[in-house]
């Protein structure tokens, strides 16, 4: 079968997409975070541990969110749908 029409395949690739999109984007907020808190010199030692292990936390967190939403968004009976919707949003 052609795969650009198997809309389980089709459904693979669009989830290895979307997770892909959803961890740059916690990867970028992970290093604009980081660098907030590398900046911040008030902090003690322990203080600035403490914070990085809620930022690590916020982290896996975040990525388990992101990842999750790409499984849901991108199944193949949604992508199916989607797709038709923009069908017969361009028919308009």
């Amino acid at each position: 079968m052609n795969d650009s029409r198997d809309p389980i395949k089709r459904a693979k690739r669009a989830r290895a997409e979307a997770e892909k999109v959803e961890l740059d984007a916690v990867d970028a907020w992970f290093r604009e975070a980081k660098a907030a808190l590398d900046a911040r010199t008030d902090l003690s030692d322990a203080e600035r541990r403490a914070a990085k292990n809620a930022l690590y936390l916020e982290v896996g967190k975040r990525a388990n969110q992101g990842l999750g939403r790409a499984k849901r968004q991108n199944t193949a009976p949604a992508l199916m749908e989607r797709e038709a919707r923009e069908r017969l949003a361009a028919k308009r």
